[in-house]
């Protein structure tokens, strides 16, 4: 089984030596594209990739950067090493890649260490790993899967595999640690993403639910909520989407409508959640607030104990205060109300 590294970096010189201490002992080979560094990335790669004494591939790659030389398509850019890996010959026995593992430079690979055996013992096309992007929190993300499959990515920003769904795929154990921290040179990330997602004109599918995100991330709440109900509205008319991606966007649609005040359409796109997915508690923790927030201490309490009811599953940016502490929090205000109203009743 050969195992074949891509990346795409610019300006990592201070984060990349340690990215790749952790996966090169993983891989056969790795391809690196540089989209346009200007301190000594390139020299650190090649410098470990040498000392490592594994065939690689490392080169600039600009065709993903527009005419200021900012880059502007991530999904262009990933697919290109795709490609490069797929073709890649190995010289000592004429093997191709078999599997890829994507990487990016401010990532740390955790678990486990001898990857080819995990896989071995756990068969499939595609491992989704758990990605650490906090103390606290993490989502499963697709960083490892089969050549000849006719994968790419897709999205110029917060770009995904354009998964065929036919494939095994496995939830694995194996964990990736990604820290966010923003060094001299780079481009601040919230910054960027909303500069390669304004380029352009109607935004595809799924560069809506990110582009609704970013606007969350600066406090734009409306321009937010529209774009999530744009979403919402383009996946009931028949256009493919992931249910998580749709879900999550009922959840923070009603989320910002309700911190804007418009209580009674929070209301509405919490039920329509519910009624797809009974088992996300961050929509009933929704409808409580809102219940809440109108005086209905029935309803609140309604609310927050089916909250209570449901198991926490990681999805998505999901919140498991919402399956535990919130909840309980929200009953035991009511219940201190009610002691207090008790009191002053029988004062």
């Amino acid at each position: 089984m050969k195992i074949g590294l891509g990346m795409i970096v610019r300006n990592e010189e201070v984060d990349l030596p340690k990215c790749l201490e952790t996966y090169l002992p993983l891989v056969d080979v790795a391809c690196i594209l540089d989209t346009g560094s200007t301190d000594r990335t390139m020299t650190i790669a090649r410098k470990m990739l040498l000392e490592w004494n594994k065939p690689f591939i490392l080169r600039k790659y600009l065709d993903a950067s527009d005419a200021e030389g900012k880059m502007c398509d991530f999904g262009k850019a990933r697919s290109e090493y795709v490609k490069l890996l797929e073709e890649f010959r190995f010289t000592n026995d004429e093997s191709y890649v078999d599997y890829i593992l994507s990487a990016d430079a401010d990532d740390r690979y955790l678990s486990p260490p001898d990857l080819k055996g995990y896989m071995a013992a756990n068969p499939a096309d595609m491992y989704l790993f758990k990605y650490w992007i906090s103390e606290t929190g993490f989502f499963m993300s697709h960083k490892l899967f089969k050549t000849g499959e006719n994968l790419k990515y897709i999205g110029k920003v917060h770009e995904c595999l354009n998964i065929n769904w036919d494939l095994k795929i496995l939830n694995s154990d194996i964990e990736i640690k990604h820290h966010v921290e923003h060094h001299e040179g780079q481009e601040h990330g919230t910054a960027r993403n909303l500069r390669i997602l304004r380029s352009e004109i109607y935004p595809s599918f799924r560069s809506m639910f990110y582009w609704a995100n970013e606007n969350v991330d600066n406090g734009n709440h409306k321009e937010a909520i529209k774009w999530y109900i744009e979403y919402i509205r383009r996946a009931k008319e028949g256009e493919p989407t992931w249910n998580i991606e749709l879900f999550h966007c009922y959840w923070r649609a009603a989320r910002w409508l309700q911190h804007l005040g418009d209580y009674a359409s929070s209301d509405l796109l919490s039920h329509e959640l519910l009624s797809l997915d009974p088992s996300w508690s961050e929509a009933l923790c929704q409808l409580a607030y809102n219940a809440q927030c109108r005086g209905n201490f029935d309803d609140m309490k309604k609310y927050a104990l089916r909250a209570l009811e449901n198991t926490f599953e990681s999805r998505l940016f999901s919140e498991q205060d919402k399956y535990s502490t919130t909840p309980a929090n929200m009953l035991m205000f009511l219940s201190m109300k009610d002691k207090l109203n008790t009191q002053e009743n029988s004062i």
